[in-house]
């Protein structure tokens, strides 16, 4: 059970809670206890583009499951869910969380293995699954087309993949690579990274997106349906992109300057070429790609998006839609986030405990922040509302600010606005 799953993470970090925990150990001890909340909000986005999961009877493959979450809570809704990990620790996770679940209709099944091994192919049923996911595991996998080759084979007719992958050409990750927390390392080839991480990172391989495009062509996944809109750089001028990319690329470069001292001659050397190679690159795309793309490639942390069966046709949400959410990170906040024809609307419920804090209201795309209501006071009922001109998937962040320092973030749930079937 979930319970025995935190206890077993909190013997792994010899901690209490994340409260005891700092820098990477605490990222990564947060990746692993949020990994429910995580599915759920995954769950919410496929759901929003109108791809049901209740009812049951949903196939679902969950490829490097890790600690199990998807499997879990797709099987709570009613699915047949398979989660494959190659990891032997992380599959011993990933069970000790499903340990004593009850499914009252779905089914969750682990399995260890390769999946880019035949062992993958001789345990899994063929032509089956509705839904693959592919999430933060590309970027570990070295053979990406046996990857693919097995996913086509295990595959229905009408198959969806849904992939999450890691961009390591954001200037974020460029200025702390998000795996190891070190700075400019994932501009820096992976073939250099034993080297020069003392053999504690190998299996990290970035790669541009054109290159995931190309795979899911080839294995009969045509139809690409990325998170982003395509009518979005109508809206968005080339200089404020470029402004916000080069604003970016300085951080980057004073993030470096400001961690010299703790690179090896042999990091330094290396990073000094790659660096230079980028900057090239990114002074060439200045001229010759559109504001979208450049987003795309120089600014969005993780491509996430659906890869579809060529004459599959998706039906994604049309009709106004709402999400309403009580945070469990942040007691005594609650709200209503809703769509209505061509507005983003948002009630915000808060208790008295927060009389003295003010917040920060953000409308976000996939891509971008749109706008905020910046250092609203408290009131113990707070409505936002924006205009959308594009259509795509949007959320709301709320940030709570107490004594002009940052307290939290809540995320709410995604919501599909449709403007024109623009994907």
């Amino acid at each position: 059970m979930y319970k025995d799953f935190i206890e077993a993470l909190n013997k792994k970090y010899n901690c209490s809670g994340e409260n005891d925990l700092s820098g990477m150990d605490l990222q990564h001890y947060k990746f692993a206890s949020t990994t429910r909340q995580r599915a759920l909000n995954a769950i919410e986005t496929l759901e929003t583009c109108g791809f049901m999961l209740d009812g049951g009877g949903i196939r679902i493959l969950d490829i490097g499951c890790a600690y199990g979450g998807f499997s879990i809570e797709t099987a709570k809704r009613g699915a047949v869910s398979y989660g494959i990990e190659i990891n032997q620790k992380l599959y011993d996770y990933a069970n000790l969380n499903n340990k004593d679940e009850v499914y009252e209709n779905g089914n969750c099944i682990f399995i260890l293995a390769d999946a880019t091994s035949p062992k993958f192919l001789e345990k899994l049923p063929h032509n089956y699954f509705d839904l693959i996911i592919v999430n933060d595991v590309f970027e570990h996998v070295y053979d990406t087309v046996q990857l693919l080759k097995n996913i086509s084979k295990v595959a229905s007719d009408k198959c969806v993949i849904y992939y999450q992958i890691p961009n390591g050409n954001c200037l974020r990750f460029v200025a702390k690579e998000g795996h190891t927390g070190l700075c400019g390392l994932s501009i820096i080839p992976p073939l250099f990274w034993c080297a020069l991480t003392k053999d504690k990172y190998s299996s990290i391989y970035y790669r541009q997106y054109e290159y995931y495009l190309a795979l899911f062509s080839y294995f009969g996944f045509d139809n690409v349906a990325p998170f982003n809109f395509s009518d979005w750089s109508n809206y968005i001028s080339k200089d404020k992109v470029i402004e916000r990319i080069s604003h970016e690329y300085e951080v980057v470069k004073q993030t470096i300057s400001d961690n010299k001292s703790s690179f090896s001659n042999a990091y330094s050397s290396k990073l000094n070429k790659e660096l230079f190679l980028f900057e090239s690159q990114l002074n060439y795309d200045f001229n010759e790609l559109t504001p979208l793309d450049l987003t795309w490639k120089y600014l969005t942390t993780f491509w996430t998006g659906l890869a579809m069966k060529k004459d599959f046709k998706f039906n994604f949400m049309k009709s106004t839609s709402k999400r309403s959410f009580r945070s469990d990170d942040i007691e005594g906040i609650e709200f209503l986030l809703k769509c209505d024809d061509n507005k983003m609307l948002i009630d915000i419920i808060c208790d008295s405990k927060y009389e003295n804090c003010k917040f920060d209201i953000y409308l976000k795309s996939m891509i971008e922040s749109i706008s905020c209501y910046s250092h609203v006071n408290y009131s113990e009922q707070m409505h936002c509302e924006w205009n959308l001109t594009y259509s795509g998937i949007y959320f709301v962040l709320i940030r709570v600010i107490e004594n002009e320092e940052k307290k939290n973030n809540i995320f709410t749930y995604p919501l599909y606005y449709c403007k024109e079937n623009s994907f």
